[in-house]
């Protein structure tokens, strides 16, 4: 177990200098900001406060789905992350080992991933936010189409709403605890089929295959 973990821990430290996640990272959180800035603007001029449960509602945007599956494309189009460096822990640990640490980082990093992209839906409601296990005022206000409409009062463009079915299936935390889970997953996903594909034509075949799986912009579909 301890070279297993030692091998996820190598690939752990590359985000420190891999220039490639840090611009993932950061475009994942701007496209965030870009789609909720007016919307937490909007809920400020409306001076209610919004529940955290925003996250649902921002993956069922079919823009989002897309970025999404592009940007953990890119994070993990290097798999199965063998450099200078790893050939030598390769050698050392051997090929099995080696995989199952690099399996076991895919599934950690998608569980960040995903945990990222939750907060990033957050950032921008920071001063606004309320705990509430339901919707909450403004998400439900979101869910109307008068609520969406007024926002141009305010001289506000929303491409952000909420789909009223949702509000009506489930409760708040649990939409969004069911959308962090299938979005870790996705990740997940990915990032194993990014890792075989690559490992068996020993080129860059999986971010072709990730991106067939996202060419009808539904990512739960």
């Amino acid at each position: 177990m301890k070279r297993i973990f030692l091998c996820t821990r190598s690939s752990f430290q590359r985000w420190r200098i891999s220039t490639k996640i840090h611009l993932v990272i950061l475009a994942a959180g701007v496209f965030a900001w870009w789609i909720l800035g007016d919307v937490s603007r909007y809920c400020g001029y409306l001076n209610i406060k919004a529940a955290p449960w925003i996250l649902p509602h921002y993956l069922q945007m079919p823009l989002l789905q897309v970025l999404f599956g592009i940007f953990t494309t890119v994070l993990y189009s290097d798999a199965p992350f063998i450099d200078e460096a790893a050939q030598f822990l390769l050698i050392r640990t051997g090929k099995r080992v080696y995989f199952i640490g690099q399996l076991l980082y895919l599934l950690l990093s998608s569980f960040i991933w995903s945990i990222y992209w939750f907060l990033i839906t957050l950032l921008p409601f920071w001063n606004k936010l309320e705990f509430n296990p339901t919707w909450g005022d403004f998400l439900t206000l979101m869910s109307t189409q008068s609520g969406t409409s007024n926002a141009g009062a305010y001289g506000l463009s929303l491409s952000f709403y909420c789909e009223p079915r949702l509000n009506k299936i489930l409760p708040g935390w649990q939409a969004t605890l069911i959308a962090w889970f299938l979005l870790w997953m996705c990740a997940f996903f990915i990032g194993v089929l990014v890792f075989t594909l690559n490992l068996i034509s020993k080129a860059n075949a999986g971010i072709l295959a990730a991106g067939l799986v996202f060419h009808k912009r539904d990512l739960y579909g």
